[in-house]
């Protein structure tokens, strides 16, 4: 504006101000004052507002009504405007502009609508001041130079082509494409545009345009570009026609065709497919303006009103002395002034995040959104009390306000209309009423006669999701990062977290998550006000900001986010915050739930992930997530097929997750396997009318997918949770109480029998497995990534070589899963051995008699699966691992392994078997020490392994320094025993242990775990049969033997050993355990053993003396 002659706009400003005094506010007789009050405003903006104000005195009331009526654009007035420089307002002053702010901006518009012109005016120019922002932003200097200088001085018009007819409020399923011709110098426009203002004079289009297909693209957000082109209407491929409208009649609207419309590459603005994010740019600032637009219509419109009311006498006095007319208009200026206070504010806030980085971008988005929504509504009401104060005479298009009333509807309704999104009020009366709740019918495709309805609607019709309002939703908006920001998180946990989880569908959260952002500056959409999706995304960014390496940290580092700051005060607000969001109810609730309770399980707080897990379980089971879908045997759409998996990957979640807490912790189960009938994962669901398993039972039948992972995960999670109930009397169905038919003896010979069932299907689950997700396959392979810098700058990985990389990794989560679920099915039989009859003689014993001992095989088995878990200790993969979300799941599993191994070697110290236990013991804890700068539970879990190693050598020491008695092999520990005499004082009288204390009783009688027999017992010596028989080939696992003519007795040696495991425990005191949730900063929750951090100590439970139950 540096051509305006400011001391002219003072001399206008001085001589309009000094009426003021003059001009009595028309519904009150005791101030002389404007009707909207001017206090707080700028030097800058009052300037604007003078200045503006003698260029629209020039144009009164009759020009408007004239083309209003004639549907005449107003090029007078547009070119009165650009002779002053006005339409450059808040463009650069470098680029020929003004270089005010959009507070400025604001002001003009409200000014011109104010005046009389109403939003003809306004629109006349609207497009050429906020659409030329984000290319004055992203602009070439070309584009710059040829376009922005013609737009301010009036030679050329500009409009917005965005907006289409079956794409509305979705711009990112925008259909308009924008195809590169072979020859690489120009674009193929086709498509179709609506509502664009002014396209009939304009020279000049912003379009955005799909340049990748929407199927292609592996991001929502991306594949839209933005583009300024010439409206060229002698070129082939353009057409327009003219919208009849209710309003604004005097600026034109219309339907843009593009049929093969050719536009020259150097028209992209930015870079190609980051249409999206350029055009945001300019949408706060639309909101502003479109704000300030209603505001002057509005106090246009209660002017007219409130002097009507003054003049218009009737019954001799003036009809706004009547309270039913002054208190409707007092009202309606209340609520102008109150909307016009938010409008400023937000284009303050909009002008200050541009210099300010500390300003969220959601604030100036929320705030400006807001501003538009409230001055909308107050104008609406203003208009509306104008017509009916003017009775008869406000239908008269003579009094104008007839016209102000067709047009205060335009910021009603665009860009974005508030009615499309807000949810249909609940009936208070029913809503507390199961099934009582209002549906969802806008959603209901319409049933035709003979046809089945949607899936799963005929009987239980989904309820309408809430659209919720509360401060919960506004405080969980506030924590959202920048646009940026949120996509390198999303990306981080795609790369680091989503493979092992599973938990949605990735399209489906990319495609979503953008509109939290979008709705903030380009309309409404449900996504917006969904606290169980915002919950679930913050959960998913502060995952990720978990997982971010130093090189995606600088890069966060650029948009002012801190990933450690950013994760503690997402998780503290969705702790504090989580019975609002569960109260919502959704499939998204329960994501949350998975997440958040994942996240404090695989890092240190079992006793807090338990219970939000549980919340989770009650959701999903409230949302029938367990049940079949009706009708799951009919034929399904897309859309109902991709929804089906989306329910049952919550649940198989779910259901892991519980599995995984019991099998880990011993907490109960509380899932009833008869209780669900919901089918498996299906591996091929992305694959058209890939067949879905029906169940566990029957073999798998497709390509080997990443989704093959999650299939055997559940399946082995089903078996896991037989084992528990059958052996550890976790969840329903105590082994107590729950003897299998067919099964005769002793209970223990019943636990002999399942265990050796349990191990046969564990085998064969294993058995299964396609090679892609073998362990022993995949093991000997190269690794995808030479390091994990390489691994952090791949960044939004995508194709074979990352496919292959997530592969590995799914192949060592099996094989941990299935080693530690191996020493889960053994454990039972450890404590125990056999006795064998005086007139059993060592040589008569056939081979296949000690080689189907059920608790030497325990043993052996328990002692493999923790060396098999030992091996991994070299492999490259382990480094990559630590990166990621199976980081803490590798810990616990290993940690498992080395406690087993570390028992089984202080068992029988100095033996080959003890030796080669140290080994693995040794490789375990070096695996713990590469996994303790991620994972706290690797660090405490080190620790104990370090105590429990002490131990096996202090126990050695304490042989090899006792000279007065022999070194021999320890009988008993073969698995076979004999002489009851001497069961009688090593079983009940409590030994020495290496510590120097004595063992624990034994948890029952002894006597009473003996077989009853009438031979006498004898010794026998098994140690070189044991070695022998683990050079020989292993018999049909599914051979149970027959142990009639044997007895079983407790292996006091174990309970020794597990006494003094007991004992390593006691001594270990975690003080810097810490919740999760807590910056590492607080030192006021330093816990000990009976804290909620003792969760390592609750790992062992399957080692406590009180674990198992009573056999007698």
């Amino acid at each position: 504006m540096s051509h305006i002659a400011r001391t002219a706009v003072h001399r206008t400003t001085l001589a309009v101000r000094l009426q003021w005094p003059l001009i009595r506010s028309r519904f009150s007789t005791s101030a002389r004052r404007p009707l909207m009050e001017l206090t707080g405003f700028t030097e800058e903006q009052l300037t604007v507002r003078d200045a503006i104000s003698a260029i629209t005195s020039k144009f009164p009331n009759t020009y408007w009504q004239e083309c209003d009526q004639n549907e005449r654009d107003p090029k007078e007035f547009h070119a009165a405007l650009a002779k002053d420089g006005w339409l450059g307002i808040a463009l650069p002053e470098h680029l020929g502009g003004a270089g005010l702010g959009i507070s400025e901006a604001t002001m003009m518009m409200q000014t011109i609508t104010q005046s009389g012109a109403g939003m003809a005016g306004a629109q006349a120019i609207h497009a050429n001041v906020y659409a030329t922002q984000p290319l004055a932003k992203f602009g070439t200097k070309e584009q710059l130079e040829e376009t922005i200088p013609k737009i301010i001085n009036g030679t050329w018009r500009t409009c917005f082509g965005v907006t289409e007819p079956n794409t509305g409020l979705e711009t990112l399923k925008l259909k308009t494409t924008a195809t590169k011709n072979a020859s690489g110098d120009s674009y193929s426009v086709t498509g179709q545009k609506i509502w664009i203002t002014c396209a009939q004079v304009a020279s000049k289009m912003i379009l955005l345009a799909r340049t990748t297909p929407i199927e292609e693209i592996k991001r929502s957000t991306h594949g839209l570009s933005m583009f300024c082109i010439d409206l060229d209407r002698d070129k082939p491929g353009l057409d327009m026609r003219k919208i009849k409208k209710m309003g604004g009649r005097a600026v034109d609207a219309n339907e843009v065709f593009f049929d093969n419309y050719q536009i020259p590459t150097n028209t992209l603005v930015g870079e190609e497919n980051e249409g999206f994010k350029i055009i945001l740019h300019g949408m706060n600032a639309e909101r502003c303006l479109l704000a300030g637009e209603a505001l002057g219509l509005g106090y246009a419109a209660l002017e007219r009103a409130t002097q009507y009311a003054n003049d218009r006498v009737v019954f001799g006095r003036p009809i706004g002395q009547n309270q039913g007319i002054a208190h409707p208009l007092a009202d309606a200026y209340m609520k102008l002034e109150a909307a016009k206070l938010m409008t400023y504010h937000a284009a303050r806030l909009y002008d200050a995040s541009r210099t300010d980085s500390s300003i969220p971008f959601h604030s100036v988005g929320v705030a400006c959104n807001s501003a538009k929504y409230l001055a909308a509504e107050a104008a609406f009401t203003a208009c509306e009390r104008a017509v009916l104060t003017h009775g008869g005479m406000g239908y008269a298009m003579e009094y104008d306000v007839e016209r102000y009333l067709r047009e205060c509807l335009v910021p009603r309704i665009a860009p974005a209309f508030q009615l499309h999104h807000v949810a249909t009020p609940r009936d208070p009366t029913i809503d507390a009423i199961p099934g009582g709740a209002m549906q969802d019918t806008a959603r209901e495709k319409t049933i035709e006669p003979g046809t089945r309805s949607p899936c799963g609607t005929e009987t239980r019709r989904r309820t309408l999701r809430p659209m919720s309002s509360s401060p919960t939703l506004t405080d969980l908006r506030s924590l959202l990062p920048l646009y940026e920001a949120s996509e390198l998180l999303v990306d981080t946990y795609f790369d680091r977290v989503h493979w092992f989880m599973l938990i949605f569908q990735q399209d489906d959260f990319r495609q979503n998550w953008p509109h939290l952002y979008e709705t903030q500056s380009d309309g409404a959409n449900e996504v917006c006000n969904d606290l169980g999706f915002l919950s679930t995304f913050l959960m998913v960014i502060a995952i990720g900001a978990h997982y971010t390496g130093p090189y995606r940290q600088r890069l966060l580092a650029r948009y002012k986010v801190e990933p450690e700051a950013l994760k503690q005060r997402i998780l503290k607000a969705i702790k504090s915050s989580l019975l609002d969001i569960i109260s919502v109810g959704s499939l998204e609730v329960v994501q949350t739930c998975v997440l958040l309770g994942t996240y404090y399980l695989f890092h240190g707080a079992p006793r807090l992930a338990w219970p939000v897990c549980g919340c989770g379980l009650r959701v999903a089971q409230s949302l029938n997530l367990h049940r079949k879908k009706e009708h799951a045997t009919l034929p399904l759409t897309p859309a109902e097929r991709n929804q089906n998996e989306t329910r049952k990957r919550c649940w198989w979640a779910i259901y892991e997750i519980e599995t995984f807490c019991s099998m880990s912790y011993g907490y109960p189960h509380s899932i009833g396997d008869a209780d669900c009938d919901v089918e498996p994962l299906n591996p091929s669901a992305k694959l058209r009318n890939a067949p879905s398993p029906v169940s566990f039972d029957e073999p798998l039948r497709c390509e080997t997918t990443l989704l093959a992972y999650k299939y055997y995960m559940s399946k082995l999670s089903v078996l896991t949770k037989s084992v528990l109930s059958e052996l550890y009397g976790v969840g329903p169905g105590l082994v107590n109480n729950n003897k299998a038919s067919g099964e005769s003896g002793s209970r223990l010979c019943a636990v002999v029998i399942r265990v050796a069932k349990l191990d046969a299907r564990l085998r064969d689950w294993r058995a299964e497995i396609p090679p892609k997700l073998r362990w022993e396959t995949v093991a000997s392979t190269s690794v995808s990534y030479s390091s994990l810098e390489e691994f952090d700058r791949d960044i939004g990985a995508l194709g074979v070589r990352f496919d292959n990389h997530i592969y590995h990794l799914q192949a060592l989560a099996l094989e941990l899963a299935y080693e530690n679920t191996m020493i889960l099915v053994h454990r039972p039989l450890l404590s125990f051995k056999l006795v064998t009859k005086s007139t059993d003689k060592r040589d008569d014993m056939s081979y296949f008699d000690i080689q189907e001992n059920p608790f030497l095989k325990s043993m052996k088995a328990c002692h493999d699966a923790g060396m098999s878990l030992s091996e991994l200790a070299n492999s490259p993969i382990l480094e990559l691992v630590s990166e990621t979300y199976a980081a803490a799941f590798v810990s616990i599993h290993t940690f498992t392994a080395g406690v087993a191994l570390g028992i089984l070697g202080s068992i029988e110290p100095l033996t080959p078997q003890a030796q080669e236990a140290k080994v693995g013991l040794h490789r375990l804890m070096s695996i713990q020490a590469k996994l303790q700068t991620r994972s706290v539970l690797a660090t405490q879990g080190l620790d104990i392994l370090q105590r429990l190693t002490k131990l096996v050598l202090d126990k050695e020491l304490s042989m090899m320094l006792d000279v007065s008695r022999p070194i021999r092999w320890p009988e008993q520990h073969s698995g076979v025993e004999g002489d009851v005499g001497a069961l009688q004082t090593s079983t009940l009288s409590p030994k020495p242990s290496s510590s120097g204390q004595r063992t624990r009783t034994l948890p029952h009688d002894a006597a009473g775990a003996i077989m009853p027999t009438d031979a006498p017992l004898t010794m026998s010596d098994s140690r070189d049969t044991q070695e022998t028989e683990s050079q020989k080939a292993a018999p049909d696992r599914n051979s149970l033997g027959n142990f009639t003519h044997l007895q079983y007795i407790e292996d006091a040696s174990v309970s020794e050993a597990l006494h003094d495991f007991d004992q390593v425990l006691s001594t270990y005191v975690n003080s810097s355990w810490a919740d999760p949730d807590q910056l590492v900063t607080d030192t006021s929750h330093v816990r000990t053993l009976d804290d909620e951090g003792s969760s390592m100590l609750e790992q062992t439970w399957i080692w406590g003396p009180d674990t198992l139950p009573r056999y007698d």
